[in-house]
């Protein structure tokens, strides 16, 4: 374990090795679990092979482990207790049995000699008959930890983090000496006796006495209790899709505001005040700037020595300009207030010559308010007593311009909250109203508690329903930075026109090509973007000038379904040449991102087919195969039938599964497949196409 305040000093000239954003799985909001097992009685040189596994778990003394296994410091007070009634088979006192089962023939694991069994009491085998088959047990013993683990993976260079629940250490169960001691698992799943024990050692007795000792414990006392449990080989379609889940969801389908939202102890009370409906959970917003010892230590406080013991550890931040800290808190929350960005925000330093977390400056109150503001003028606007984003991250083109519809539609609304058919009603087509929805799922929350469909509305987040609470935040505004409100509000008022003017252009698919929530990309840091709909010199073109670029585009995905960033550029710029010789960079990149949208990180695909049944079910499709990459049409067919039974539950709308004809759905299905995957026969498997033509 390395400490972070160990007395060493950092230079200016420091070489910084990596820097991660940290984001935290999604397990504990789908009340799943993560096991880790060990087998440390074989080494990697030659591992456990098994043909069929099957796994059983008995139930162990929960109530003894409730208080011996700390609670973990991610969590906050009372999960635990919550959650009792939602935990899964495996308990940290639970013990395992793992039935093995393998087809020696050509194995390089077993010998020929070994293959050769020769007759006695117990097996049955004659002399010089060969025993393809091998069968094995291991049993669990638990190992109680004194802190609590975590299980890391850095996938696109990012670090997604989920908790461990219980570590189990498999070793093998040897089978009895004679045959007196029957136990109820067959004899086919223990160990056969290749050596017994050399009897007469004091050393072989106390070990052969120990380990019946367990046998019994596990396979007689608690075999009328076993449960068994699915167990998916590593290479199988759903372990691929469990091992998916470990990472956060960082998509453009999902909320902006989960990066680094890790829950943290003393601030959890308040945080059910703003679930809103699907995968986002508003925690406190803590920084992303974590050093890289800190992600080499493992530790998450900071040590003893920590300025705070109820945040996470910030070093570094203050070598960030304050207009920086605030557009990344805004592209990562896309909602605050200004008393949360007093608490995060830590002034501008040159590099710190000391590493001790007590010399650090304390946070609070130590940045102006008048730097805070500036910033936030640059980078949100102001309404209901909060500060909203001018650009998301996930919004380009005409989705932006929709978002600064729906921006000035929630600052005139006299309560902050929006229903979903009004703004269903000022869009024309399906592809528009999703599109409405992943903007109100980064902006504000859904109150799904209510049973009356016609009565639930997205209110703006952190916005409180309580008439006197919204007062009184917009009062604390005024009395903080009223000159601020003031030039807000006639900011709306210029603007109000030309925003609305937004909606004609998008109903009609023509390009937006200037947005009016913009930002100034000197003060946004370099990951920030501008918010322009495209670069200026997009105002000399029409659309008219793009249909020939964006027939071509269209004909270019129609033909291969999914090509790689870097190709579809390239093909674009080879197709300049021949097709649209007049056009500029600038119109090649509009046409773009008119055409195409992200489906892996590094391919592209259309958003649209052209075919109104097809492309109202294509997202969800798209979803599905994303996830699972490699797949099997039925277990494919059984997530899109959950995700469709969820979608009907959480949408606004009554939307039944058997709206589409099972045949129908069916055509679709195959339609979509084969745009993005390729089927191969010999592995009954689809595979997502890499989008690396050659043309």
């Amino acid at each position: 374990m390395v400490c972070v305040d160990d007395g060493l000093t950092h230079e200016e000239d420091d070489e910084v090795i990596g820097t991660y954003n940290v984001y935290a799985s999604s397990f504990v909001q789908q009340q799943q679990q993560l096991h880790i097992f060990q087998f440390p009685l074989r080494s990697k040189a030659r591992p456990y092979e098994a043909n069929e596994v099957r796994l059983f778990a008995t139930g162990g003394s929960t109530a003894v482990d409730e208080g011996m296994t700390p609670c973990s410091p991610m969590k906050p007070p009372g999960v635990r207790q919550e959650n009792s009634g939602t935990t899964g088979v495996i308990h940290p006192s639970s013990r395992l049995t793992m039935h093995c089962h393998i087809d020696t023939f050509g194995s390089s694991s077993f010998a020929e000699l070994q293959q050769n069994q020769h007759a006695d009491g117990n097996t049955g085998y004659k002399a010089g008959e060969k025993r393809y088959a091998y069968s094995y047990a291991l049993q669990s013993h638990p190992f109680l930890p004194r802190c609590d683990y975590m299980v890391g993976t850095i996938i696109d260079g990012a670090l997604h983090i989920t908790p461990v629940t219980s570590i189990q250490q498999f070793t093998p169960i040897v089978k009895p000496l004679n045959g007196s001691s029957v136990h109820r698992v067959s004899s086919d799943f223990v160990s056969v006796p290749v050596m017994p024990i050399v009897p007469g050692l004091a050393l072989s007795d106390r070990v052969t006495r120990e380990l019946l000792r367990q046998r019994s414990v596990m396979l007689n006392n608690d075999a009328d209790s076993a449960k068994e449990l699915q167990f998916f080989p590593i290479q199988s379609v759903e372990s691929m899709a469990m091992r998916r889940r470990l990472w956060a969801h960082t998509a453009a389908s999902f909320g902006a505001g989960e990066p680094g939202e890790l829950v943290v102890t003393g601030r959890a009370e308040g945080h059910n005040q703003h679930v809103r409906h699907g995968s986002y959970v508003d925690s406190a917003a803590e920084d992303c700037f974590f050093p890289p010892e800190l992600l080499v230590s493992g530790g998450i406080t900071g040590g003893e020595d920590a300025a705070s013991d109820d945040r996470m550890l910030r070093r570094y931040a203050n070598r960030r300009t304050v207009a920086y800290q605030v557009n990344l808190y805004l592209r990562r929350c896309q909602v605050l207030t200004l008393e949360k960005l007093r608490e995060l925000v830590v002034p501008f330093e040159k590099a710190s010559s000391s590493t001790s977390l007590a010399s650090q400056p304390k946070t609070e109150g130590t940045v102006p308010d008048k730097q805070l503001i500036s910033a936030l003028r640059n980078g949100a606007v102001w309404m209901h007593g909060v500060w909203v984003s001018k650009v998301s991250p996930n919004l380009r083109g005409n989705a932006a311009a929709l978002r600064e519809v729906i921006l000035l539609l929630f600052y005139e609304s006299p309560d902050g909250a929006l229903s979903r058919s009004r703004l269903n009603a000022l869009v024309s087509s399906n592809a528009l109203k999703r599109t409405v929805k992943e903007i109100l799922e980064g902006i504000s929350t859904l109150n799904s508690e209510e049973k009356d469909p016609s009565r639930r509305v997205w209110r703006l987040r952190l916005v409180p329903a309580d008439p006197a609470a919204r007062a009184a935040l917009v009062e604390a505004s005024l009395t903080a930075f009223g000159h601020e409100v003031a030039f807000q509000r006639q900011q709306y008022e210029k603007l109000s026109s030309s925003i609305m003017g937004h909606l004609d252009a998008v109903n009609a698919g023509r390009l937006v090509t200037r947005l009016l929530f913009t930002m100034r990309p000197e003060d946004a840091g370099s990951e920030a973007t501008s918010g322009s709909a495209n670069s200026p010199a997009a105002a000399n073109f029409n659309e008219n000038d793009l249909a020939p670029i964006v027939s071509f585009i269209r004909k270019l995905f129609l033909e291969h379904g999914v090509l790689n960033k870097q190709r579809a550029k390239e093909m674009v710029l080879k197709g300049r040449q021949q097709h649209y010789p007049e056009a500029t960079n600038a119109m090649l990149s509009a046409a773009l991102q008119q055409c195409v949208q992200p489906f892996t990180g590094a391919t592209w695909v259309l958003k649209t087919l052209g075919e109104p049944l097809v492309d109202e079910h294509r997202p969800l499709i798209l979803e599905t195969a994303l996830e699972l990459v490699n797949f099997e049409i039925r277990a494919f067919n059984a997530l899109l039938t959950q995700k469709r039974q969820r979608k009907s539950d959480t949408d606004g709308t009554s939307v039944e599964l058997g709206a589409v004809a099972k045949d129908d759905m069916q055509k679709i299905v195959s339609r979509v497949l084969a745009e993005v995957a390729d089927y191969k026969a010999h592995e009954r498997l689809w595979h997502l196409k890499s989008g690396n033509v050659i043309n």
